[in-house]
Parts: structure tokens; sequence; C-alpha cells
């Protein structure tokens, strides 16, 4: 195991595909065909280059998972298709590693399935729940409109979203799990609390119901059960899109860019019954949804997002030609923010001490104040 050192990071741009960015550290006589020494470069390539990056725990507990997964092999197939899976973003010509990330990712679901039919113990249920979010990563790179059920785009994360959640919420991660701090954190409101004092979040509120009544002006009382359905999730994008607002106008966000990511990757685990209602007749409402949520995937444009970008293109580019041929009015989330008092820094990052924030900051990003991992 590699030692790491206080403060060390891999720069987010070694895992953006651009040919001027750095490339992650690969042994250079691992460049085989030899089915082992490629195995061997996909865990090298896990624990150097992916652990850091990971949208949920700190890199030191999935250095930590590295060292189980030895005893776990569900964990480490995990591993190995989510290296490869990455791989082959970075190498899209290389077919070897199409190949080893659909083996190993068949494999993982095998074993997991195996794993789960028996008990679960205080002993495995890390191994569990890390094996359960690599593999809903892993799908999340899924980018044929085939296999994300196009338009929905989230037909193929739903099974193993469901599963991470009933695993959560039945306490299967014990009060002893490497896990524990990083599920007691909530992204949500770290974002809501930055947004704080602004007029952005009412403002969107205001748009978003704008776009209910132009996709759907039988219901001008707003007493349609399709209102609170739609609403329901929007709102719940309104503390990511007034981040994301906010950063447009010149207010530093770079404290927040774990809890950005974090908060879209997990974001489809608690869609709501309301949601799954109006998708079963693929209502324009439940599109809209969809067409919001890939949208400040897109205007999160952060680098470590990789996993994302072509679902995110898929999708957007495909509802953005399915509202124009049906003439839904798409309302721009986007524009300009409305008065000076929406542009100004959150009054609460302006009157908190900033050592405090870095404090608390650093402590869900899993960094000492000497770095950053991610």
């Amino acid at each position: 195991m590699r030692p790491r050192q206080n403060g060390a990071s891999v720069a987010p741009e070694t895992l953006s595909n651009s040919s001027s960015s750095p490339q992650p550290s690969t042994p250079q006589s691992l460049h085989s065909n030899d089915p082992e020494l490629l195995t061997i470069k996909l865990f090298y390539h896990f624990e150097h280059n992916i652990v850091e990056t990971l949208p949920i725990g700190k890199a030191d507990t999935w250095v930590q998972m590295v060292e189980i997964a030895l005893d776990y092999r569900y964990l480490m197939q995990s591993m190995l298709s989510l290296s490869a899976a990455h791989l082959h973003y970075l190498h899209p010509e290389d077919g070897r590693y199409e190949e080893a990330k659909l083996q190993h990712q068949s494999a993982a679901l095998t074993e997991l399935r195996e794993a789960l039919s028996r008990d679960i113990t205080p002993k495995n249920s890390d191994a569990l729940f890390a094996c359960s979010v690599l593999l809903f990563l892993y799908a999340w790179t899924a980018a044929n409109p085939e296999d994300i059920g196009f338009p929905s785009g989230f037909e193929d994360l739903v099974p193993l979203a469901t599963g991470i959640k009933n695993m959560v919420m039945q306490a299967v991660l014990t009060r002893t799990s490497v896990f524990q701090e990083t599920m007691a954190f909530s992204p949500r409101v770290a974002l809501s609390m930055c947004a704080l004092g602004t007029t952005v979040p009412d403002e969107l509120e205001v748009l978003f119901k704008q776009q209910y009544h132009l996709a759907f002006p039988e219901d001008e009382a707003e007493q349609h059960w399709k209102f609170d359905a739609f609403m329901t999730e929007c709102k719940r994008l309104i503390p990511v899109v007034s981040i994301l607002k906010l950063r447009q106008t010149g207010t530093d966000t770079t404290l927040l860019t774990h809890s950005i990511v974090r908060y879209l990757f997990t974001w489809p685990v608690l869609l709501s019954e309301g949601y799954f209602e109006l998708m079963k007749t693929r209502d324009c409402l439940g599109l809209l949804i969809l067409y919001h949520f890939f949208s400040a995937m897109a205007q999160a444009d952060i680098p470590t997002m990789w996993w994302c970008r072509k679902r995110t293109s898929i999708v957007i580019s495909g509802l953005t030609k399915c509202f124009a041929d049906s003439r839904v009015p798409v309302v721009n989330m986007y524009g300009s923010v409305g008065n000076e008092q929406s542009t100004r820094r959150s009054k609460w990052l302006e009157q908190i001490d900033w050592g405090i924030q870095l404090m608390i900051d650093r402590r869900w990003e899993g960094t000492s104040t000497q770095g950053s991992s991610s």
C-alpha cells in the first residue's frame, strides 16, 4: 500500500479526458495484454486516482476499503469495474477497458447478490455498502439510450439507488462503520446555508412554479396532485441550483464543491412516488424534472464528475428535441439574477468566521486544513 502524505491529493484534472490534461499515474510496465497485469493496473488506478475523487466518503476511508477488498471479492470486483470504466472514458479507443469493465461489473453484481442473501453483519456491512456505492457510480457511466431507459435517464439507476437507501434506512451501517461520519453529513444543509440571506431560492421557486403553469396551464389553482409531485422534486433541486446561480455572480463556492457533487450524485436516491407516477405516462412534467436536474449536472461542470458527462449530454439533447417537437416551453433557471440582493454574497458566508467555515468544510471533505482530497 502506498504511503500518503498529509494534504496529498490528485488534481481534478487527472480525471479529465482533455488531451492537455496530465494522464493518471500508471506504471509503464503494466501496459500489457496480460489479463493478470491488466487487473493489477486497474487496482493501481483505483487506489491512486479514483479514491481521491469519489463523491461519497473521505479519501482515507476508501484507502481502508481498498485493504478490506482483499477479503471481499464483490468489493474488489466493483473497484476494478469502476477503474476500467474510467480508463475506458479516458481511452475509448482501447477495447481492453470496455471488456474489463463489463466483466468485472457483472462479477460484482453476481457476488453482491449472493452476499446479500446471507446475513449482514457489522463486519461485512462496510464492504456491502461500499460495493453498492461503487456499482451505483458505475451505473452512472452507462451512456447508451437503450441502457438508461431514455428519455427517463434514471431507469437503470433506480434499483441500485433503492438498495442503497434501504441499506442506510435499515441501519446496516453500525456505529463502528467507517462511513458513519460521511452518512451523518448533509450536503443539502451545507448548500442551503450558503444561499441563506439571498433571494435566489425564492426566485427559483417562483420560476419552477412558472414552469409548472407553462406545462400544465389547466391547474391555475395549483390543486392537482401533479403540482405537489412536480414541486417536491423542484424544491429538492433548489439548494444546488441556488449555489450554481450564485457562482455565476462571482460568489466563491470552492469549499462547496464536494457538497455539490455528492448532492447531485445521490439526488436520484430520494426520488418521490409522485415523480414515478408522472413518469409512468411520460408526463412532460416528469420530463421537465429530469431536464432541470441534468441541466444542473451540466451547469456544475466539475472535473471530477466524469461519470455523468455522457449520460447528461444524451439526456439533455434528447429532451431538448422532445420539448421542441411537442412545443413544451422550458424555463431557463440560469439567466441573470434578478436584483442586487441576490448577487451579493450570502449573509451567512459574510458573517461566519472563515477559519470556522474552513474547519467545517474540511471535516466533511475528509481532509485537514493543510490540503484537499477532492
